[in-house]
């Protein structure tokens, strides 16, 4: 049974329900830490900055998985969080200024 189930093997539902809880608990914290510590007013500039790039927030909250699992389970969890998560990112020719090295900023001005 051990060589058929592989890494999945001692991993049970109360296990699942556990690793459950946990990402949804550090989802939870991060978000109120955000909604604690953000400004209102870049707050509402993001908002419009993404309202502007047609971006819509996502129909639920996108949780990562961060709890203990097996390895193939938590990789494809994980996959499929950024699978999701890039569909309500801003687009990078809307996302504003990014950062250069400095190579790129000396090609850039000609140097």
């Amino acid at each position: 049974m051990r060589e058929e189930l592989g890494d999945m093997a001692d991993w049970s539902y109360l296990a699942h329900n556990i690793a459950t809880l946990v990402d949804v608990m550090s989802a939870w914290l991060t978000y109120e830490y955000a909604s604690w510590t953000s400004d209102p007013d870049q707050v509402e500039e993001e908002r419009k900055r993404r309202e502007r790039a047609g971006v819509k927030p996502p129909p639920r909250p996108l949780i990562p998985p961060v709890a203990a699992r097996p390895p193939s389970l938590h990789e494809e969890l994980l996959d499929a969080y950024v699978a999701e998560a890039v569909k309500y990112q801003i687009p990078e020719t809307e996302a504003g200024p990014r950062m250069v090295d400095s190579d790129e900023f000396d090609a850039l001005m000609g140097l």
